[in-house]
């Protein structure tokens, strides 16, 4: 295969043979190419383009269909809502993301929603036992019930406590009420024999 210039001169050549002269121009270019770095197919397919490996080297021609359409779109087609899913462009799947807050909130230690409420709860009860109204109600010698109260004259009731006995007077369960906005703490315990052994407290 020989590669030379579309235009021939006619000129004839000068004597300086340093000089570029016309039968220099017109002479086939020397190409500094193996025929391992030319495909095997030396006549390619129509819309064919070289396909090089990884050293660089061509070794074979690639064609492809021409696309007719793209999204079921025609002509100039540009980008519009619902091309691709999230998944396609990298979005997290449905749920993963939650679940890793999830589990790194149990595994670290930090405070879920519901334990910064019920926290918040006890402070404010603690606080509001100090300096506010208080009435106790009971059921033989066991507490059943605290109430705290802004005024001796008991108008607003800021907090309620509720507390629950066992057949063996041992308290089973407290339920802290916030009047305010109907949040609860509940507090359970249990028992081996006279021994309390574990509470659980679930804010709401």
């Amino acid at each position: 295969m020989s590669v030379s210039h579309a235009f021939m001169s006619q000129k004839p050549d000068e004597a300086d043979a340093t000089l570029v002269r016309p039968s220099d121009w017109n002479a086939d270019h020397v190409l500094d190419l193996q025929v391992s770095e030319i495909p095997a197919t030396t006549t390619p397919a129509a819309g064919a383009i070289p396909k090089a490996d990884g050293n660089g080297k061509l070794d074979a021609w690639v064609t492809s269909a021409a696309v007719s359409s793209v999204f079921g779109r025609i002509g100039a087609v540009v980008a519009q809502s619902g091309d691709y899913t999230p998944a396609q462009v990298g979005a997290d799947p449905s749920g993963t993301a939650a679940s890793a807050v999830s589990t790194h909130e149990t595994t670290y230690g930090h405070y879920t929603t519901a334990q910064k409420l019920g926290l918040e709860m006890e402070m404010e009860f603690k606080a509001a036992n100090l300096s506010n109204y208080k009435t106790y109600t009971y059921t033989g010698s066991n507490l059943t019930a605290v109430d705290i109260w802004t005024t001796p004259a008991m108008a607003t009731k800021l907090f309620g406590k509720a507390l629950t006995y066992d057949g063996s007077n041992q308290l089973t369960q407290s339920v802290l009420t916030r009047v305010s906005d109907g949040a609860t703490l509940t507090r359970t315990l249990a028992y081996t024999g006279a021994n309390l052994t574990s509470t659980n407290s679930v804010a709401a």
